[in-house]
């Protein structure tokens, strides 16, 4: 079993601040259209994102994978550098494993 996080559409409003919206896209993270949630003794229960819009899934194991790639390639830079390495170098460091 792999623990999973997924992503609502609206983060794409946080990526667009932080200019890593096309890097996001080009790491090829699995786009979902909704997510599945189960809160304590409730039965599970399906919910999809408003007009059709598009999160993203990933497993965290993969994601940690991706941010540990960047910092071992680059351990002297500060968080800000480490966006924009990403930003500009997602699709290399994704793609790796």
């Amino acid at each position: 079993m792999s623990l999973g996080e997924s992503l609502p559409p609206s983060c794409r409003k946080l990526f667009d601040v932080l200019g890593v919206t096309a890097s996001i896209d080009d790491a090829k993270f699995y786009r979902s259209s909704g997510n599945t949630v189960w809160w304590e003794d409730r039965e599970p229960r399906s919910e999809t994102f408003m007009d059709g819009l598009k999160g993203i899934s990933f497993a965290v194991a993969n994601l940690t994978g991706y941010l540990a790639r960047v910092v071992e390639h680059h351990t002297e830079a500060s968080i800000d550098e480490v966006v924009k390495i990403l930003a500009a170098n997602s699709a290399t460091y994704a793609n790796q494993s």
